[in-house]
């Protein structure tokens, strides 16, 4: 580093001393400037004399708007032996202007940026309709007492069949029933039969010799009517056989009628609850609330006596000890219907495999409703309060009322 010093210092006084030595005979020459025609082609000579210390020079060839090989200007200090000379081998300096190459500017990927977090909408739930329900069903009040409705039965001895044992009085067979006693109380076992369109029934008859009504349940018809003692398995002994014609003034006689199977009378408590129950109601609301009420205080309780031919229900018993057995809850249940003037038919068969007894009502401007079991507004289904009481308040309820709605699941053998 300090021969590089040395070096710059020696140099810049050779320098100093060299200007100061020929600084004071210099001359400076300009150059003619009034020459406005330069040939083209040619060499530009520079000539330094080094003992005058003038320089002088010779310019030939034109450049387009540019002078070529002048010297101009004033030259401090003198060029010692140096002779300078430019060749050009064109008229004219062309100025090239080199563009750099062009280069894609690198590809830069915009910086990935999470979108902005936006929360969703705001959008109200749809609107959607309240579920619809039927309002909340309140049990109708009866409204006071409905009148019962109870004809007695008559033997009025117009027509007459009799024998020194029994009597058979068939004076009111048009109104569906006729009437048939043992003369005198006397011990045994007694059955009337009646047989009627190749069907047979059997009723017991009483031994205390009161009379028995017996219904005309076929309707129209030819029957032919049996009184006697039993004397052995389905034998009658001292009987007293009558045939009667039958052309009823009303079919429904025989369903609004008390009978041997379906026993009351005006004072029967039965026949009161009934009224009580009814008070305001239409027949549909009768039969509702007599439905309701049996199957709400009946308790079904079998008993040895399991057939219709050798049991008889009484509804009055059945009413007051709330227990019984098919043919109680039927035969209750008629009692009351009748009481308010609704025909009402017991019904004795089968249920699948079953003995078993169920109902049959009749409602004006309806018909007869086969298996009544309720009304739900626009369809009747059976009605069986045997089956049902079982199943009420119970998850089985519909699976039985659907069993008893299925009249399939019956076949039907007697009416009482």
């Amino acid at each position: 580093m300090r021969k590089k010093l040395l070096a710059l210092f020696a140099a810049l006084l050779i320098i100093s001393t060299s200007t100061i030595l020929g600084g004071c005979n210099v001359q400076t020459v300009y150059p003619d400037t009034s020459v406005s025609d330069i040939s083209q082609g040619g060499t530009s000579e520079i000539t330094s004399d080094e003992t005058s210390g003038t320089t002088s020079g010779t310019t030939s060839g034109t450049t387009s708007g540019t002078t070529s090989g002048t010297t101009s200007g004033t030259t401090s200090g003198t060029t010692v032996g140096t002779t300078l000379e430019t060749t050009e081998s064109d008229t004219s300096i062309t100025t090239t202007t080199t563009k750099p190459p062009k280069t894609d500017p690198p590809k830069t990927e915009p910086p990935k940026t999470d979108p902005p977090k936006t929360a969703p909408p705001k959008t109200d739930p749809p609107k959607t309709d309240p579920p619809k329900t039927d309002p909340p069903k309140t049990e109708k009040k009866p409204v006071g007492t409905s009148p019962s409705y109870v004809p007695s039965a008559k033997a009025s001895g117009t027509k007459v069949g009799k024998n020194g044992m029994f009597t058979i009085d068939y004076s009111n067979a048009a109104d569906g029933y006729v009437m048939v006693k043992l003369n005198k109380a006397s011990g045994g076992e007694y059955k009337v039969l009646v047989q009627v369109d190749g069907i047979q029934y059997t009723y017991n008859l009483s031994s205390d010799g009161d009379y028995t009504i017996i219904p005309m349940t076929q309707g129209n018809g030819d029957y032919t009517i049996y009184a006697g003692k039993v004397i052995g398995s389905g034998q009658l002994g001292d009987y007293l056989a009558q045939k009667v014609t039958v052309t009823l003034n009303n079919s429904m006689n025989p369903w609004l009628m008390p009978n041997a199977y379906c026993m009351y009378d005006s004072s029967s408590k039965c026949v009161k609850k009934a009224s009580e129950l009814c008070g305001g109601f239409n027949e549909l609301e009768k039969v509702e609330a007599i439905y309701k009420f049996v199957i709400k205080n009946t308790d079904y309780v079998p008993t040895v006596e399991s057939s219709a031919d050798g049991y008889v229900p009484y509804p009055d018993r059945t009413y007051s000890s709330g227990q019984g057995i098919c043919f109680d809850y039927a035969s209750l249940m008629a009692a009351m219907l009748r009481s308010q003037k609704i025909p009402t038919k017991i019904v004795v068969g089968y249920a699948g495999s079953i003995y078993h007894a169920w109902l049959s009502v009749y409602i004006t401007g309806t018909g007869w409703v086969d298996g009544i079991i309720r009304f739900d507004g626009n369809t009747w289904t059976r009605m069986d309060p045997t089956f049902l009481d079982d199943a009420y308040d119970t998850s089985e309820y519909q699976s039985m009322v659907d069993y008893v709605a299925n009249s399939g699941n019956y076949t039907d053998y007697y009416y009482y």
